[in-house]
């Protein structure tokens, strides 16, 4: 995700990549499948107009900042549903037909 330039621009990459010191490369803890993690990176656009060139979203505040996700009843994020509701939405069995083949 890019602190400079297109800030809060965030991506799924599942293939390794070289990147610039103006991104930072978020990994997940724990096993997350690609549908959930495009969720997240949707739900961590939606954070992107608070910051700008001048207030830079660099990884001090990046920490600071609380990305809302779904969550169950025991509040850790609800993987389970994110994953879920990406593969309803159109573009999804588009998406899943093409890795099949």
């Amino acid at each position: 995700m890019p602190y400079n330039g297109s800030v809060g621009f965030a991506f799924y990459q599942d293939e390794p990549y070289w990147a610039s010191d103006d991104v930072q490369v978020l990994i997940p803890n724990s096993p997350v499948d690609k549908w959930a993690l495009l969720f997240v990176s949707t739900m961590i656009r939606f954070e992107k107009d608070r910051f700008t060139y001048g207030y830079k979203w660099n990884l001090a505040r990046m920490k600071a900042t609380t990305i809302h996700l779904p969550a169950t009843p025991a509040g850790d994020p609800d993987w389970d549903h994110m994953s879920a509701y990406m593969r309803g939405l159109p573009f999804s069995a588009a998406v899943a037909r093409s890795e099949e083949a």
